[in-house]
């Protein structure tokens, strides 16, 4: 394998170009290679909006340097996937991207901060870590299925129905992905103290508030 020196002091935003002659004791090659070309190594320093709640689809604007034409956008978290991604100049991106859980029954997308990678048509990477944030939907905290009249309030048979799969782990026979709120694979703690910190209170159709009981 041969490995190339790296280049320092490109400018942003334009293309460098790269031709090399192979050589050996004998002497050099008569002819370069064949050009190629490519911008410096991708930087992303922000996301707008940094974060997005869970079940939801989110457009956001990365800012940065050296987005090329062509370049794709992953972020380290396996159930946050990118829908399109779309280089409006060198400078700044957009990202669409879905949130799961969008459907019951789906392994929600874990919450916390994650990181944002850039990589361009020639397999050049950038990132900036815990550039984007899942956040927990608490709409998810009602479980309690077995009585309508109960449905938008939480009450100890919504700790008695996540009780139930306590300590399970995705891939085990009790686990159901919608019982962990956050989306860590396991059904623990964390989840019960996301319903246990809202117990007697009523949906209002943005979070839990013990007035909308009333």
């Amino acid at each position: 394998m041969i490995r190339l020196p790296s280049l320092t002091g490109l400018s942003d935003c334009a293309p460098t170009y790269v031709a090399v002659k192979a050589y050996n004791f004998s002497g050099e090659s008569p002819a370069y290679s064949q050009e190629v070309s490519s911008f410096p190594r991708p930087v992303v320093n922000s996301a707008t909006p940094n974060a997005a709640m869970q079940g939801l689809q989110s457009l956001i604007t990365l800012a940065g340097t050296n987005f090329e034409s062509g370049s794709t956008v992953s972020i380290d978290n396996p159930n946050v996937f990118i829908d399109s991604a779309s280089m409006t100049s060198c400078t700044s991106a957009q990202v669409l991207l879905t949130v799961e859980p969008t459907a019951a029954g789906v392994r929600a997308a874990e919450v916390g901060k994650f990181t944002i990678t850039v990589t361009n048509p020639h397999a050049v990477a950038g990132s900036k870590i815990q550039a984007f944030e899942v956040v927990v939907n608490p709409s998810r905290y009602d479980v309690n299925q077995s009585d309508s009249a109960t449905a938008g309030r939480l009450d100890g048979m919504d700790t008695v129905w996540l009780s139930r799969l306590f300590a399970s782990q995705e891939g085990g026979s009790l686990y159901d992905p919608d019982y962990d709120f956050d989306g860590d694979g396991w059904i623990d703690g964390s989840d019960l103290s996301y319903l246990s910190g809202n117990l007697g209170k009523c949906w209002t159709g943005t979070g839990w508030n013990v007035l909308a009981c009333q």
